[in-house]
């Protein structure tokens, strides 16, 4: 069995990132096209109303919502919500806090976007 370094395990994350992105961007999930603002609008156009959010660690966190916890609760409580990353909350490499960042970035400009167009924002 070949060794891999720890720098080669590194590249390796990264091209499983990639691969994973590209694939889900296809599939129409959680990333669906990259761009928040219209993978929202064609959620609202398919009657698709709820908010985005990511697993990390024990509890979703939906991305975009006021401050005040009896708002937030009671936002999604109205729109549901949809994970699109699971993860654990400790991090440990630089994919996973590109991962972690970058959905929570997207999931933020998502929210703001099906909120607005609601009326809620």
């Amino acid at each position: 069995m070949p060794i891999i370094r720890r720098r080669s395990l590194g590249r390796i994350a990264l091209l499983v990132l990639a691969v994973w992105n590209t694939s889900c961007r296809q599939e129409g999930r959680p990333f669906g096209t990259g761009d928040p603002v219209k993978d929202a609008r064609a959620s609202l156009a398919r009657g698709d109303h709820r908010l985005l959010a990511g697993e990390y660690g024990w509890w979703p966190e939906v991305p975009g919502l006021p401050d005040n916890r009896f708002v937030a609760d009671s936002i999604v409580r109205a729109h549901g919500m949809r994970i699109i990353v699971k993860m654990s909350d400790l991090i440990t490499t630089d994919s996973e806090r590109m991962l972690r960042d970058s959905s929570q970035a997207y999931a933020e400009r998502y929210n703001a976007t099906m909120l607005a167009a609601e009326g809620q924002r």
